[in-house]
């Protein structure tokens, strides 16, 4: 599952003889207008959301009054997150993200997952 981020890897472009990680945004619930506009549209868009989201909860076994809770916590993330996000529309270039690191220092650049098994 790519929840807020992807993680892949592929051969490097720059020296194909070795192989780098990947960490890319993914993507969040709504297309990211749907989080900023004051339309009709909008607001209409993240209100069925909202109703969505929480029920989904529900069925998984979190209890109800937590998953509408849960469901708007969730919501606020996504906003954030999309207030923030790289668009192809805003000159978003790899190169400028990239950060050529040795695997040996990838533990420090890791340090917040309580799960290493991404880093290698």
């Amino acid at each position: 599952m790519n929840a807020l981020f992807e993680f892949s890897g592929q051969p490097d472009r720059t020296d194909p003889t070795r192989y780098r990680g990947q960490l890319h945004q993914a993507w969040v619930g709504l297309h990211l207008p749907y989080y900023q506009e004051s339309s009709p549209r909008a607001a209409e868009m993240r209100k069925a959301y909202h109703g969505h989201v929480g029920p989904m909860l529900a069925l998984s076994g979190v209890e109800r009054a937590r998953s509408l809770r849960d469901a708007r916590d969730l919501f606020e993330l996504e906003r954030a997150l999309a207030a923030v996000a790289s668009t192809k529309d805003d000159g978003h270039t790899p190169s400028r993200f990239r950060v050529n690191a040795p695997s040996s220092n990838l533990p420090e650049f890791a340090a917040a997952f309580a799960d290493r098994c991404f880093v290698w």
